[in-house]
């Protein structure tokens, strides 16, 4: 997978989440709306006739419960994915960090004049942290597979092969 892309996923994935979050409040303030305007005074549904009025408020609760799981599920997808890619950044030195968070993790990412006086270097310099900095998350092999769910990230550059302190991260989701 290419390093900038797999960067800049992240800001891809805050964004989907934001969606979700704002699709998920209203759902719950529809699904409150319908249990309010359903519920008899003691709180407890009457029947499940289903001519009784009660019986297909129920039904639409079921459907909205559905819908926000399907959705609470979505954001702890993408909360997983935002992980994997923060300790991927994470085993980058405080410099290489601070780069590629303002140059592929943000919303709207800062262009290379922004980040040098910000970070009190020159645009040269960011570069070629920049550039050392793909070249180490390029070198960890990170596979992402969204059917199972899960992350796997290893060291592929620095792992050697029938060595004990090989190491494998899984991240189930």
């Amino acid at each position: 997978m290419n390093a900038e892309y797999f960067l800049r996923s992240y800001a891809t994935f805050t964004l989907y989440r934001l969606q979700a979050e704002t699709e998920l409040k209203k759902l719950k303030d529809e699904r409150y709306a319908i249990y309010a305007e359903g519920t008899p005074p003691d709180g407890q549904p009457r029947s499940s006739d289903a001519g009784n009025p009660t019986a297909k408020i129920v039904e639409k609760l079921d459907q909205y419960d559905r819908k926000i799981a399907r959705i609470e599920a979505e954001i702890a997808t993408y909360d997983a994915r935002m992980q994997c890619i923060e300790d991927v950044v994470s085993r980058l030195a405080p410099d290489e960090q601070q780069i590629a968070r303002l140059r592929y993790m943000r919303t709207k990412p800062l262009r290379w004049d922004e980040i040098a006086r910000e970070l009190h270097y020159n645009e040269r310099q960011c570069r070629r942290i920049n550039q050392r900095a793909l070249k180490k998350i390029q070198k960890m092999s990170v596979l992402c597979c969204p059917a199972s769910g899960t992350f796997q990230i290893t060291c592929a550059g620095w792992v050697h092969q029938d060595q004990p302190w090989n190491v494998t991260l899984i991240f189930f989701t």
